[in-house]
């Protein structure tokens, strides 16, 4: 995810590629967040490798205020799989044979969310996507 390290709020909305796919990125407002870096990095590209697998269209990455959103235009996450979220080897349906996972991507997610008392949310609708929403407290330097 080094390419999300280079982009400035001034850049407005840019596309990049995501090694397995593209992606939509709008930085609207730079904040900080207090963490290991490579816990955010693994974050990030936990949540954006999701969403490419799930997804045949753009993934949107907007960064605005505190939080980060990760879009997909997937199916859908099945509600019993959202309630399981944190829980390991918690896998939801595939839309093809290609998809591979453990299901401990979002369980390791939900672990750095707890460490560093930040709020996590994945909302979804059949037919429509997902979308993967980190919230970040505010930040005194």
């Amino acid at each position: 995810m080094t390419a999300l390290r280079e982009i400035k709020p001034s850049e407005g909305c840019r596309f990049i590629d995501l090694g397995s796919g593209y992606g939509r990125v709008v930085v609207s407002t730079d904040f900080q967040i207090l963490s290991n870096p490579l816990h955010l990095e693994q974050v990030i590209e936990n949540l954006v490798v999701n969403a490419l697998k799930h997804t045949s269209d753009l993934v949107s990455i907007t960064v605005k205020d505190s939080v980060i959103e990760v879009q997909d235009q997937g199916d859908g996450i099945p509600a019993e799989v959202v309630e399981r979220l944190g829980t390991p080897f918690n896998r939801g349906p595939h839309r093809s044979g290609r998809e591979k996972g453990s299901g401990l991507g979002l369980a390791w997610v939900q672990s750095v969310v707890v460490l560093y008392s930040w709020n996590f949310e994945l909302r979804s609708s059949a037919g429509r996507g997902a979308c993967a929403v980190l919230k970040f407290p505010a930040f005194e330097s």
